[in-house]
């Protein structure tokens, strides 16, 4: 049986301390990208962040749906029905990353219109692309992540993401102060995403020997179902994230120019930082609600729920 406090504290812990990590090494590339490159090239990489957070609808919420799904039958041990939704995973999470890379190519072609005449950076459209296929790289080999989250075991995945993003922004800081190469950081980008989720599939194969990733299993059709339902009520989530996240730099671009972008990047940073913060904290206790709602009692779900709730208001007022 596991222990749902331990679970959450380490979660918690391991969430905290691997974001307060990152944080501290972003603000340190942010002030020496600030240093090395020109405004404008701070204005294009927040550019295209906001770009790729309108590009991740095609996600769906399906990783979200998935997760869910996976709670009932890793409380059951039930590991044909978990090889099942992974496969189903793997195989829907591909085809999104193929539908990324080409909407990408598409809005590359596009991407002058979002940019105050006069005010753009050489090859903006190169940069722009490979800004996208280090985004779709993680949705073709994400889908192990949703296993460990689901089984009350997120601090595998924050250690990994903590120790693959220092490493980059590590080396990114010394691309920058040595040749100032905005081409060669994003490249790194692109490596960083790959190394992370490649060991993260390798962690997940060694420590769920019993999986496939390409089970033949047939998905019920009552799971199925939940699925599609799930996935339907996430959607209007991701368009309120779109509208209320996703469109501030693309008007900032448009009418003020990259480099007005590029200060105001700077203190959206601050923002975002402590909002993930706070997000870390919450995400890292998910796996656990997610467990005791097919495990436990109504009271045992209301207790949890409230005490984590007490929880994230001191971390919120503090």
């Amino acid at each position: 049986m596991i222990n749902h406090a331990t679970a959450t504290v380490k979660n918690t812990v391991v969430a905290t301390g691997a974001q307060l990590v990152t944080l501290a090494s972003q603000f340190t590339m942010q002030i020496v990208f600030v240093q090395t490159m020109s405004a404008n090239y701070l204005g294009a990489n927040g550019l295209f962040n906001n770009l790729m957070n309108i590009l991740s609808f095609a996600e769906l919420g399906i990783g979200a749906a998935i997760t869910f799904s996976l709670y009932r039958p890793l409380a059951n041990r039930d590991m044909g029905l978990v090889d099942a939704l992974l496969t189903c995973y793997r195989r829907l999470y591909g085809g999104i990353g193929f539908t990324i890379l080409l909407l990408g190519l598409l809005l590359a072609a596009g991407l002058p219109f979002f940019v105050k005449p006069g005010l753009t950076i050489p090859h903006i459209q190169f940069m722009f692309y490979l800004y996208v296929i280090g985004t779709a790289l993680s949705y073709f080999f994400s889908y192990a992540r949703s296993l460990f989250i689901a089984d009350q075991r997120a601090y595998v995945n924050n250690i990994n993401q903590v120790g693959c993003r220092f490493i980059q922004n590590i080396v990114q800081i010394v691309v920058l102060v040595v040749w100032q190469n905005y081409v060669a950081f994003l490249m790194l980008h692109i490596g960083g995403t790959l190394l992370a989720n490649l060991l993260i599939n390798w962690r997940a194969k060694q420590q769920y020997p019993m999986l496939t990733w390409r089970s033949s299993q047939r998905i019920p059709e009552t799971i199925k179902q939940k699925l599609r339902e799930n996935v339907l009520g996430n959607i209007s989530a991701k368009v309120g994230v779109i509208v209320v996240n996703g469109t501030d730099n693309l008007l900032i671009a448009k009418y003020l120019g990259l480099s007005v972008l590029g200060a105001y990047t700077n203190y959206a940073l601050i923002v975002q930082g402590l909002s993930s913060l706070v997000g870390q904290v919450m995400a890292a206790i998910v796996g656990v609600f997610g467990h005791i709602g097919v495990t436990g009692s109504v009271a045992q779900q209301q207790v949890t729920y409230y005490r984590n709730l007490c929880l994230i208001a001191l971390v919120v007022q503090s």
